[in-house]
């Protein structure tokens, strides 16, 4: 595993090289109120539990603390590390409303990579939960990737509503939609800016072994309308 603080866009992540495009064209751009962030999870990347040499030895667990909307809903996750002949992860979401009891209503275990190449993200934790400013949508960010490799790894979004029900988000591709040719980003999630937009911050690729040249030089906001699918670049402050 060769990053901690956010997934290369787009849809190939498994080895390949994530292209979106240099933007040629004017943006619609603005500069809208951000909400304060979660911190990033340490459920984020959990390893099977290991020797001193580093071996893995046994299964491995943690839980994120319990995240409290504004409207009094609560929601947590549990993060396993599943020990048998390798490491895999299997990561559990659970939501209760208020003065309700908690229960499970997600489940994500090993799954194929994007583009069908028989790949796997056998990886996989919570990086982030994030209520809505009026409480009334949980953001998940679920970071994946693939044990062993050095390639392969990506962010999987979901939203949920106070029913539990989850709904995939796809803000790479919406990101991606604002460039023309080839080149990529680091993107992760920032928060809420409203009841149903998201920010998204992208960075410049950080290391020589990075595929591709970066879209930008420096951090650049860009807002998601989770209802809609589109993405906008926000004027930088």
């Amino acid at each position: 595993m060769r990053r901690g603080p956010a997934a290369e866009f787009g849809e190939e992540c498994d080895g390949g090289v994530v292209k979106v495009a240099v933007c040629t064209f004017a943006l619609l751009c603005f500069a809208p109120q951000f909400f304060a962030q979660s911190p990033e999870l340490k459920t984020k990347f959990i390893s099977c539990a290991q020797d001193a040499q580093g071996n893995d030895i046994g299964p491995n667990s943690m839980r994120t603390p319990i995240v409290v909307s504004a409207s009094g809903w609560r929601a947590y996750g549990i993060v396993n590390a599943n020990f048998k002949s390798g490491c895999s992860n299997t990561t559990l979401l659970f939501l209760a409303a208020p003065k309700g009891d908690f229960r499970q209503i997600y489940e994500l275990g090993v799954e194929k990579t994007p583009g069908n190449n028989g790949s796997v993200y056998d990886g996989n934790g919570i990086a982030r939960l994030d209520w809505s400013p009026g409480g009334h949508r949980l953001l998940v960010e679920i970071f994946q990737w693939t044990w062993g490799s050095d390639f392969g790894e990506g962010n999987k979004y979901l939203v949920l509503d106070e029913g539990g029900r989850p709904k995939r988000l796809f803000p790479e591709k919406a990101v991606r939609k604002l460039f023309e040719s080839e080149c990529g980003m680091l993107l992760n999630s920032a928060g809420w800016i409203d009841e149903h937009t998201i920010r998204m911050v992208g960075k410049p690729y950080e290391n020589a072994d990075d595929p591709g040249p970066s879209c930008i030089k420096a951090k650049v906001s860009f807002s998601f309308d989770i209802l809609t699918g589109q993405a906008v670049r926000l004027k930088a402050k």
